[in-house]
C-alpha cells in the first residue's frame, strides 16, 4: 500500500524522505522543471519542524479520510483547481471525483502544473484566488 510505504520511509529516515518527496511533490523530476533547490529545502525544513508522531498521524489521516459523502452535501458551487501533472494525487482521484459529487461546480486542469502551484513562487497561486480566476478567463 502506498501509505504504508510512505510511513515506513518516514520512520526509517524522515529527513531523507522529505528530501526525496520534494522531487515528485514539486515535479522537480520533470525535464521542464525549474524548481529551485531552495524551494525544496524550504519544504524539507517545514517537514523537519513537525514532530514525528504528528507526521505519522497525518499520513494515517490522509490515507483513510474520505470526503465523498461530505462533498455530496455541499450546496454551493465549487471551483477546483488541480494540476494535471500531479504525481502525488492524480487529478482523476481528486478533482474529477469532486465534480462527480458537485455537478454544479467547475474544475480547471492546469496543464503541466503540479497541484502545488499555489505554493510555487511563480505559480498562478501567488496572484491570489481572484488572480487565478482572471488568468483562467484570459486563457479562454
Amino acid at each position: 500500500m502506498v501509505f504504508d510505504d510512505i510511513r515506513d520511509k518516514v520512520l526509517a529516515d524522515r529527513s531523507q524522505f522529505f528530501q526525496d518527496f520534494t522531487m515528485q511533490f514539486y515535479g522537480a523530476n520533470r525535464e521542464r522543471s525549474k524548481e529551485s533547490q531552495s524551494l525544496r529545502d524550504s519544504f524539507w525544513r517545514q517537514g523537519m519542524q513537525a514532530r514525528l508522531n504528528n507526521v505519522v498521524d497525518c499520513i494515517k489521516a490522509f490515507s483513510v479520510t474520505d470526503f465523498t459523502e461530505d462533498l455530496k452535501k455541499c450546496d454551493v458551487r465549487t471551483l477546483v483547481l488541480h494540476g494535471d501533472d500531479d504525481q502525488i494525487v492524480p487529478i482523476a482521484a481528486s478533482a474529477l471525483a469532486v465534480l462527480e459529487a458537485d455537478h454544479e461546480g467547475g474544475t480547471e486542469g492546469l496543464q503541466g502544473w503540479v497541484t502545488r502551484f499555489m505554493l510555487h513562487p511563480k505559480g498562478p497561486g501567488q496572484r491570489g484566488c481572484a488572480g487565478i480566476v482572471e488568468g483562467l478567463k484570459e486563457e479562454v
